[in-house]
């Protein structure tokens, strides 16, 4: 059981061109995840949230509301699995 919690990959799946990858954090290891995110990457402005994908194809008052810490971990996991994957392999 211990083997199966220590990554926070839980699902992966590849659909003709696309990956798709489901990620479960503890609370902790998100907010290391953001603090490392944003020691290489500083964001004194807040600028992170602004130009961050919100699909517009659901109704406004569907849409996930972006929270700070919602956009900043969603760009740690990017900016980690982009370090993940070697460059020879793909480019995300």
């Amino acid at each position: 059981m211990e083997s199966e919690t220590r990554h926070p990959i839980r699902l992966y799946m590849r659909y003709v061109d696309k990956v798709y990858i489901v990620l479960k954090f503890e609370e902790d290891d998100s907010r290391d995840l953001i603090q490392r995110f944003l020691t290489e990457n500083p964001d004194p402005n807040n600028e992170n949230i602004v130009g961050y994908n919100n699909k517009k194809c659901w109704p406004r008052d569907c849409r996930m509301r972006l929270i700070k810490h919602d956009v900043n971990l969603g760009r740690a996991v990017f900016w980690q699995i982009k370090d993940w994957l070697p460059r020879a392999l793909t480019t995300i």
